[in-house]
């Protein structure tokens, strides 16, 4: 898996290991995200990110997120978070009735989701606020774009 470029310490040797010092727990986090197996873990390590980024469980973590991400390179729209929000506690709780969540509803989620983590973590001006406010610190090479596009940096 190649999202940021060179290869996956591209950010390191461009210096850019300097814009998370402030957020070692959300690299933690994006760490364990990329470590665990496609599925409800993978989905719910994304979400402990976000939710550890804005400084609010996922509910209030919606509109944050979505005006975030739709201000970034990957066209990620409200509808798609709500998606993601809605199906967070299903897959965290069995207790609450209903069907649960598999690993098989989330999987086709995991791409666009791993997108907004990176673009989270590097890009989220103050980490650990309920904000949503963004900085430009790192810029994918190419990505998703939304409605099946994509986008990719000549050279």
């Amino acid at each position: 898996m190649n999202l940021i470029g060179g290869g996956p310490t591209e950010f390191i040797e461009h210096n850019l290991a300097g814009v998370l010092t402030d957020r070692l727990d959300g690299v933690t986090f994006l760490t364990e995200a990329l470590n665990t197996e496609p599925g409800v873990g993978q989905f719910m390590q994304f979400w402990r990110l976000f939710e550890r980024a804005f400084k609010c469980g996922h509910h209030a973590a919606v509109p944050l997120l979505t005006t975030f991400l739709g201000a970034g390179p990957h066209a990620i729209t409200g509808a798609e978070v709500q998606n993601w929000a809605d199906l967070r506690n299903p897959a965290v709780h069995a207790n609450r009735g209903g069907d649960a969540v598999l690993n098989s509803d989330v999987f086709f989620l995991l791409g666009r989701m791993r997108e907004a983590a990176f673009d989270v973590l590097f890009n989220k001006t103050n980490w650990w606020s309920s904000d949503d406010l963004r900085r430009d610190a790192w810029k994918p090479a190419a990505g998703s774009s939304g409605d099946g596009g994509i986008f990719l940096t000549q050279g």
